[in-house]
């Protein structure tokens, strides 16, 4: 090593500086305006989260189909999953049919579920003028009726309005304060409510309408030509005893999904006039040629009329054509969080799935297992590392000494290039660490044992020193570069843990080689070489 090589202290200075700026985020406080804002993740098994295992039904697909459905809706699931920003989610197949999704961090697994589940199939379509929503509903009302006996949940519920009637018949007020119907309405029609030329559904009916709309035999019983649709709804943001919006719908599809280019989700101006928009989050779309031409044909033919945006079969917004709109661009706008926003974004970017799937199990791991787990391996890891350095400092005095100071670097070596790359740390990780620790100073140990006979057989500490890192490196870089290959082999082929393990273990035998032949060397040419008579090994 030529002592004047400007490239020796360069690299070491990168190395130290790199480290601790990746660690920094550690130890600086969130309220301190620092440039590096990516902090260490934590996987599944430390930081808990949510683990969900779905089941691909295939039964409707043919053969050729079946044998690629599991793997294609893997691909669209992880899709899905990275551009949410969830960090190193475990995806893989389960048997047959089954997959397996861990999300670390994410603490709600219904969100999660309809992240990977949804297909997001998005449809413009125009709502029904108020003649002829009224004119359909009461046809629906009209035959429900005729066929009650066929829907229990609404003959249970028109057998608890009479009774209802029936008890406040002595006093008309109270009768017409209680009753649900007017004269002439049938049990469906009750459920809905009229308001500002709107219809609505109140929060005590929902879940009847709901259960009714999705019923099969419902759905084929109802005159073809328009759809009834409840807006989308959550009931964290609008309040539990708030009516929900129902809308009827054309059938016709104006504009469909395929025809989107592009979506993403984005804050509203605090000046937006749309007060749906005004600092709330809302998803903008952009349309491909032939989406534009389609979306600038309905908006110009039906001024004043409103354009319904539906998603899975639920209104996000139905809002009225103004003029007409040949920019190729759309907004959608409702009661989002910015989860939901992110999520819905996502799903509209992102193929639909190429086979329904369906939840087998939805568990939250608990942030106590995790923290219990941390706890646990940070002590074996602590125990590992003050035993380690007893051992160099006794055995090989100040050269020992050197080889723990960097040894310490080597380790946050580990941890900030897992958080430079937006790595994991998992229980795995830190098993994979306290190997390498033990393998950091293995290298260390051959070179030491080699200056020593060096030094034996008379040589001056220079020459010692020059010839135990020439001759201990060969061994060094054969038995590291294997350990390497069969970690590389791992992570190739392994899943979840097994992958954790692999990667750490391969980023500290990274940095372990050059801390024992770079770094190690340099701290003891600049420290330990001044007498040339004796050496403290």
């Amino acid at each position: 090593m030529k002592k004047n090589s400007w490239l020796i202290p360069v690299s070491i200075l990168v190395f130290v500086l790199g480290t601790l700026i990746f660690l920094s985020p550690l130890f600086i406080p969130k309220d301190v305006n620092w440039p590096i804002k990516q902090k260490l993740k934590l996987g599944l098994d430390l930081k808990g989260g949510t683990q969900i295992v779905l089941t691909v039904n295939t039964d409707q697909l043919s053969e050729t189909d079946k044998a690629n459905a599991v793997d294609n809706n893997i691909r669209i699931i992880r899709n899905r999953i990275d551009q949410y920003g969830i960090a190193e989610p475990t995806i893989q197949k389960i048997g047959e049919k089954d997959i397996l999704v861990q999300l670390p961090g994410v603490k709600d697994p219904i969100a999660a579920e309809n992240l990977v589940r949804q297909s997001a199939v998005l449809e413009f379509k125009l709502v029904a003028p108020n003649e002829e929503s009224e004119k359909y509903l009461n046809q629906v009302d009209a035959l429900v009726q005729e066929n009650l006996q066929r829907f229990p949940t609404l003959t249970k519920l028109d057998a608890a309005d009479k009774a209802l009637d029936k008890t406040a018949k002595a006093d008309s007020a109270k009768a017409a304060a209680d009753s649900t119907r007017t004269p002439g309405e049938g049990i469906f029609k009750s459920l809905i409510t009229t308001s500002e030329q709107d219809y609505a559904v109140r929060s005590g009916d929902l879940t009847v309408m709901r259960q009714l709309l999705q019923d099969t035999l419902f759905v084929n019983l109802i005159p073809k030509g328009f759809n009834i649709l409840l807006e989308s709804s959550d009931e964290a943001t609008r309040g539990a005893n708030e009516p929900v919006k129902l809308y009827v719908l054309k059938s016709a599809v104006e504009v469909k999904g395929s025809d989107v280019d592009g979506a993403s989700w984005e804050i509203g101006s605090s000046n937006n006039p749309n007060p749906q928009m005004a600092n709330k989050p809302y998803i903008s779309l952009t349309f491909t040629r032939e989406g534009a031409r389609k979306f600038a044909n309905c908006t110009g033919d039906n001024i004043n009329e409103r354009l319904a945006i539906v998603v899975d079969n639920a209104v996000y917004s139905a809002p009225v054509i103004k003029d007409r709109i040949p920019d190729g661009k759309a907004t959608i706008s409702g009661q989002f969080t910015n989860e939901q926003a992110k999520s819905l974004a996502i799903l509209l970017n992102n193929e639909s799935l190429t086979a329904p799937i369906e939840p087998k199990s939805s568990n939250q791991v608990s942030a106590t297992l995790g923290s219990d787990s941390i706890k646990s391996g940070l002590r074996a890891g602590l125990i590992g590392l003050i035993a380690v350095v007893l051992f160099m400092l006794l055995y090989y005095k100040v050269a020992g000494l050197v080889a723990d100071f960097v040894l310490i670097f080597n380790v946050g070596f580990i941890l900030a290039a897992l958080t430079a790359f937006g790595g994991t740390l998992t229980m795995p990780g830190i098993a994979g660490m306290i190997l390498t620790i033990g393998m950091a100073v293995d290298a260390n140990v051959l070179i030491f044992e080699r200056i020593r006979e060096e030094l034996d057989a008379g040589k001056t500490p220079h020459t010692a020193t020059d010839a135990g890192f020439k001759r201990a490196a060969v061994t060094i870089w054969d038995s590291n570069l294997t350990t390497i290959i069969a970690a590389i082999v791992l992570y190739q082929f392994g899943t979840g843990p097994v992958r954790g393990f692999a990667l750490t273990l391969s980023i500290g035998i990274i940095g372990s080689m050059f801390c024992a032949i770079v770094f190690v060397r340099y701290i003891m040419e600049r420290t330990m070489l001044g007498n040339t008579k004796k050496m403290s090994i």
